[in-house]
């Protein structure tokens, strides 16, 4: 979307480029990951040409046709394909070789367009700016380019298919040759499509499908050819909503062509799969039914139930199109136990070791890792068309226990099929007991083999963590039969040896013995008949406090149900309510922190780096105390500030990750795990008696480490990975700043754990106030946030405006005396939120007989200080945003902002950005990083007016709270730099993000990251504006390099190369702090240590 202009200029001058791309929705009211063709069908009018791709195979296949015809044809491709149904998807395919790349590869062409490069020894000017006498001729003299671009694509297809043996055409018809009713679509969903029309000719029926590649120019010749001569209806069907238009592209297109063949076909327009939206065998067969209606409805919506606009087709039954020979399974894994690797491997071996042909595909839910994962596997003799999920499994595997609380899984699975728990429960009675009812009954109904495996103990046991993929992969060869069971054993060894070899011997023989333990943990359960007795319940049942809208909406979304609602239930504009994530209870953490009250300094260390906010300090008065449950143990609490009050430490079990975070930041090891099983019980009834408690903040000073924990975080249970660095600090925000907050994020991480539909993790105080969430896109959040800070600068200045007017209109003494303190305190925050509360009811009161009143009361909201805060990731601000970032800090405007650093676009793979630091590797930059990270911080300090601040709430939290507060106090443009260890750093296995506040601390000791502060208030005093708050390094940065996958991975790979990036980091690192010590000396002092440094000399 980006290079739009650039595209206008490539085709302009005739550039025979090519871009791949992973066609994904274009956000609108809200961001989306999946596929649409939104983003390609913006391009549309730029000049290229346009190359649609079905399949893995393919996009292999028709990635080198596009690069043929390019070159053939001086015309630019976009050659596209499905986003995450194509491009996530594993799948069995014949690869071209270089070889036979080379024997096809028209040299003599592509030598012709580098001649035609800039160059002085052949002189030309390009670029030109034309007048309007002349600059559509030129235009027009393209279109003979233009019209040889079907012919040459051809071309390019007869080429590949004499090397590959694979034949493709620019138009590719499937079905009856005598067909009647066909339908014409591009993209993944065309295989769903070929499926469904060799179901339904096999069954009667005489039907086709064209599955459109050269999308444009479209070849009116070439479609006329691929036609059968018996057509009288065609559906066309777009995968995008263009609400403005009276047609979709696609459907444009083929209805000029079918008009210009003269013909009497009526084409019949309609949109399915937006946003990802599936595509199944039962859709496109409704797609037919429509034909056979004397009076086929017209632009239909496929995929939803449009209670709206009833534009929404009646759909059939479901039915099984795939032949039997095809094996299918769905695993039900944890975000971050390898479940997903785990399938990715396991296909490997399935592909290379047997005749199979193999595919998977990959759903998750709107958290980070943590959230649920749902692996559709498909296996079998021939190629696999089915492109989309699997609707009747043989085998399904719940790596998780909690899951069987949660989630419908057996609803899709075969009579007699095959269902896998990974649970502690071994026996009858156990499984009883902790089974809901549905589950059993539909355990017992289908005739299910059950078996039960407790892999999260054994990946304990040998120090794998929640880690449990090499113990399920196992239970899936043993029972699946793929392959024989010692050949599987022995290639899954095989391949542990080599995945892992960068790791360490320890994490490979870690890996073999999980392995090895899983066959003898694994056993089948042999069920009562009974179980068929019990009842469909519902396997969640919320009480009465929970409000509908997410009982009935958010929650069944939250689950991946959301295609059974229909269009009503949304509302317009994609706003959601805020506070819901308290009603999720995840409970997927096998162990909990528990509290010792008998060594609690009450420290609050632990609420403070609690990523999850499920991990707080109370105070209770001597009534509340007397109302506590029995187990809610608590002790005198310090401080003469809370002297008579009880204090207690008291964790929500059901929101906690079980990340560790808390157990090793306790200075006293007051905190110790305990099974989750062991005391949810007891513990979430403790926190429910937490909640009702009053906040006593209040009584204590905010701005200092253990005062800012007892101010309520207004975000809190968020998706982000265990462990997480980052959120701590946008909790911390909430925590110092109130519930009088906006906050403007960018696209990556935070929008993930920030933004998950339906479980906002922002909350409300008593009154009902609380943070506003909003984010825009990755290339514009700074200037998107700049804007909602300016919005509500106009609109408090009209309040400014109203009350002075509305002073002089005689109100009550009341209110007058309320109005003339706010204008005289409109800065002070404290202030004004008592008198906001005094004057709603004053207000509303007298607007009615007061015009100028009820012109205040119009913009009452504003009558708080509204803080704003924007933030995002490193990618973001110092790669695709930092345009816009610069022109926000530049603006000289009182805007605040937090940058969340990964140091790599952690959201997206670990990719590196310009904040990766030299000698990491990451995702382009697999030899290390070759350049310093920017300093993002020196680049904000140049400008002079703008606070900034680098802070690491690990390291030094006192100093990461004075850098917040002075950042939020300063009246202009402000920047606070995060160091925010992530897991895609590689934190030692048996260690893992437990361990990042320690890291933090490292990484400053060392000198890899500073902290400091530059407050321009002081040198308006004549003062240092910099200030540097770690001066002294204590360690080598070597010794920090060795504790992170991220630098040691180079050192096993390329080892002469780390070494070299190693030595020159540290002495960039050391160079650079020993700048910050000169920057942050007076006039004086940097005298004496110049004069000092030269008499040396």
């Amino acid at each position: 979307m980006l290079m739009i202009p650039s595209m206008h200029k490539i085709s302009g001058e005739l550039l025979p480029g090519v871009i791949h791309v992973s066609s994904r929705s274009v956000s609108r009211m809200s961001s989306c990951l999946y596929c649409d063709y939104g983003d390609v069908f913006q391009t549309r009018a730029t000049g290229f040409a346009y190359l649609s791709s079905h399949s893995v195979q393919e996009a292999h296949d028709l990635a080198l046709v596009a690069h043929l015809s390019a070159i053939n044809s001086s015309i630019p491709f976009v050659h596209f394909f499905d986003g995450f149904r194509t491009s996530h998807e594993m799948s069995s395919i014949d690869l071209i070789s270089p070889e036979e790349i080379k024997s096809i590869f028209p040299f003599e062409k592509a030598l012709e367009h580098k001649n035609r490069g800039v160059n002085p020894s052949h002189p030309y000017a390009i670029g030109l700016a034309f007048g309007d006498d002349v600059w559509m001729q030129c235009l027009q003299s393209h279109q003979p380019y233009y019209d040889a671009v079907p012919d040459r694509v051809q071309e390019a297809m007869d080429k590949v298919a004499s090397v590959s043996g694979r034949q493709y055409h620019l138009f590719d018809y499937v079905g009856a040759p005598d067909a009647e009713n066909v339908m014409v679509l591009m993209g993944a969903s065309a295989l769903t499509a070929e499926e469904t029309v060799n179901y339904l000719n096999q069954h009667g029926e005489k039907v086709g499908v064209m599955k459109v590649h050269l999308w444009r120019p479209f070849s009116l010749k070439h479609f006329a050819a691929a036609l059968p001569k018996t057509v009288k209806k065609i559906t066309v069907l777009d995968k995008i909503m263009e609400d403005n238009a009276y047609a979709e592209p696609l459907f444009l297109d083929v209805n000029c062509a079918v008009r210009d063949l003269d013909r009497d076909i009526k084409v019949i327009p309609g949109e399915f799969g937006v946003g990802g939206k599936q595509f199944t065998p039962t859709m496109a067969k409704a797609a037919f039914d429509n034909m056979k209606a004397e009076k086929p409805k017209m632009h239909f919506t496929l995929g939803v139930e449009d209670d709206v606009c009833h534009t929404s087709l009646p759909i059939p039954p479901p039915m099984n199109t795939l032949p039997s020979s095809v094996k299918q399974c769905i695993l039900y894994g944890l975000g971050s136990d390898g479940t997903v690797g785990a399938t990715q491997e396991a296909i490997k071996l399935i592909v290379n070791n047997t005749p199979l042909y193999a595919q998977a595909n990959f759903g998750f839910d709107a958290h980070k890792s943590g959230g649920l994962t749902v692996t559709d596997v498909r296996f079998g003799p021939e190629p696999i068309k089915a492109e989309y999920t699997v609707q009747a499994a043989d085998y399904i595997g719940c790596h998780l226990a909690s899951f069987v609380h949660k989630y419908d899984m057996l609803s899709n699975i075969k009579e007699g099929g095959t269902f896998v728990l990974n649970a502690p429960w071994k026996t009858v009675e156990e499984l009883d007991a902790n089974l809901p009812p549905a589950l059993k009954h539909q355990i017992a109904e289908k005739k299910v083999k059950l078996y039960v495996i407790d892999a999260s103990s054994v990946a304990q046991k040998v120090g794998l963590r929640q880690r449990i993929n090499m113990v399920m992969q196992a239970v899936f060869f043993k029972l699946s039969a793929v392959l024989p069971e010692s050949q599987a054993t022995e290639l899954i060894a095989n391949n542990i040896r080599t995945r892992y070899a960068k790791k360490g011997d320890e994490v490979v023989n870690m890996n073999i013995k999980a392995m090895e333990q899983a066959g003898k943990e694994l056993h089948q359960v042999e069920y009562p008949a009974s179980w068929i007795n019990y009842k469909m319940e519902p396997l969640r049942v919320f009480d009465e406090t929970v409000p509908d809208y997410f009982k009935n909406l958010y929650y069944p979304v939250s689950l991946l149900e959301g295609d059974k609602f229909p269009v009503s239930k949304f509302t317009p504009g994609g706003v959601q309510e805020t506070n819901t994530s308290q009603y999720e209870k995840r409970g997927f953490a096998v162990s909990v922190p528990t509290w010792n009250k008998d060594t609690c300094t009450q420290c609050n260390q632990c609420s403070l780096m609690c990523p999850h906010a499920v991990i707080r300090p109370f105070l209770m008065d001597a009534a509340e105390t007397k109302k506590a449950p029995a187990a809610f143990a608590s002790l005198p609490a310090a401080g003469d500030e809370l002297k008579g009050l009880n204090f207690r430490i008291q964790l929500s079990p059901m929101d906690c990750t079980g990340c560790e975070v808390c157990v090793n930041v306790c200075p006293t090891q007051s905190l110790s795990m305990k099974l989750l099983s062991e005391v949810k019980d007891v513990e979430s009834k403790n926190w429910d008696f937490a909640m009702t408690l009053s906040n006593k903040g209040n009584l204590v000073d905010k701005n200092t480490v253990k005062g800012s924990q007892f101010q309520p975080p207004m975000m809190e249970f968020n998706g982000a990975c265990a462990g997480c660095g980052e959120t701590g600090y946008v909790k911390m925000l909430t925590q110092l700043f109130g519930s009088k907050m906006i906050l403007s994020d960018a696209m990556g991480c935070s929008m993930v754990w920030s933004g998950t539909t339906g479980l906002i993790p922002f909350t409300k105080d008593k009154n009902g106030y609380g943070p506003c969430y909003c984010c825009s896109l990755f290339e514009d959040s700074a200037e998107y946030g700049y804007g909602v800070t300016k919005a509500n600068e106009v609109k408090r200045k009209r309040l400014v405006s109203n009350v002075e007017a509305a002073l002089k209109s005689n109100p009550s003494a009341e209110l007058k005396g309320c109005m003339e303190k706010w204008l005289a305190n409109q800065d002070n925050k404290e202030v004004c939120d008592e008198l906001f509360e005094q004057m709603k009811p004053l207000l509303a009161k007298e607007a009615a007989s007061n015009a100028a009143v009820k012109a205040v009361n119009d913009y009452a909201d504003m009558l708080p200080v509204i803080t704003t805060w924007l933030y995002g990731g490193d990618g973001w601000a110092y790669d695709i945003g930092f345009g816009g970032l610069d022109h926000v800090l530049a603006s000289g405007d009182n805007v605040k902002v937090l940058i969340l650093d990964t140091e790599m676009y952690a959201n997206t793979g670990g990719q590196q950005s310009k904040a990766t630091q030299m000698s990491a590797v990451a995702k382009f930059a697999a030899g290390g990083k070759r350049l310093m990270k920017k300093d993002l911080g020196r680049v904000a300090m140049n400008y002079k007016n703008i606070y900034v601040a680098s802070i690491s709430l690990g390291a030094d939290p006192r100093q990461a709270i004075k850098a917040l507060t002075e950042a939020n106090s300063y009246n202009g443009p402000a920047l606070v730099v995060a160091y925010c260890p992530c897991q895609q750093h590689g934190m030692p296995s048996k260690l893992g993000m437990s361990h990042q506040p320690e890291e933090q601390r490292k990484a400053v000791e060392c000198g890899y990251w500073p902290l400091y502060r530059y407050d321009p208030r002081r040198a308006e005093k004549g003062e240092n504006p910099f200030q540097l708050d770690y001066k002294k390094l204590k360690t080598d940065v070597t010794d920090f390099l060795k504790g992170e996958n991220r630098f040691t991975t180079l050192d096993k790979t390329l080892p002469n190369v780390a070494s070299t990036l190693h030595q020159e980091l540290k002495k960039q690192i050391v160079e650079r702090h020993e700048d910050r010590v000169r920057m942050a000396m007076s006039d004086k002092q940097l005298y004496k240590y110049l004069q000092k440094k030269f008499e040396k000399k």
